[in-house]
């Protein structure tokens, strides 16, 4: 069978993994894996059973935490719709879209393990339905980033892909949640 995910190196965050991180943590020389593994420790807290796909897709979404809504509105997802402190004023986007602001990382993943992970807010089958982080990634795309928004779904899985493989997970392995 596909081996096993491989741990990623040690990071050198200095953020305990179970504490409340937000974007006052970036630091201006932080590393991309010390990014990813900010995420990933908060998806591991929030019980993902896919932490690195979290991880890899917020690090795609954001520019690894480079965003205006990452590092203004705790929102390392592009999430919409009200987060667990309100919205967020996001100015370089629809002006009907509703952009979710959080109180910390932390919150964020929480809740985009809730609203994806099972099924997807369509009512389809959610990430954690699929065998490894590829699968579950095409599987929820059209949801997750519909082409009709102009979404490029082929950069959007090659993206993802290359960060998994980047920070040392086979994206077509099951995916079994570690502690770094």
């Amino acid at each position: 069978g596909p081996a096993a995910p491989v741990l990623p190196a040690a990071s050198t965050v200095s953020v305990a993994t179970g504490s409340t991180v937000s974007a006052a943590n970036i630091t201006p020389n932080m590393s991309r894996r010390d990014k990813f593994m900010l995420i990933y420790n908060a998806a591991v807290a929030a019980g993902d059973p896919m932490p690195a796909l979290s991880a890899a897709q917020s690090m795609f979404e954001t520019g690894f935490l480079t965003s205006e809504l990452s590092l203004k509105a705790n929102n390392p997802y592009g999430q919409t719709g009200r987060g667990d402190a309100g919205y967020y004023d996001y100015r370089n986007a629809s002006e009907n879209t509703k952009w979710a602001l959080y109180s910390s990382y932390n919150a964020a993943v929480k809740h985009h393990v809730k609203r994806w992970s099972t099924k997807t807010p369509q009512g389809n089958p959610g990430y954690a339905t699929y065998d490894n982080p590829m699968d579950a990634m095409r599987g929820i795309i059209e949801n997750y980033a519909p082409a009709k928004d102009a979404n490029n779904h082929a950069h959007y899985l090659g993206g993802v892909e290359a960060i998994l493989k980047e920070m040392g997970f086979d994206p077509n392995a099951p995916e079994k949640p570690q502690v770094p």
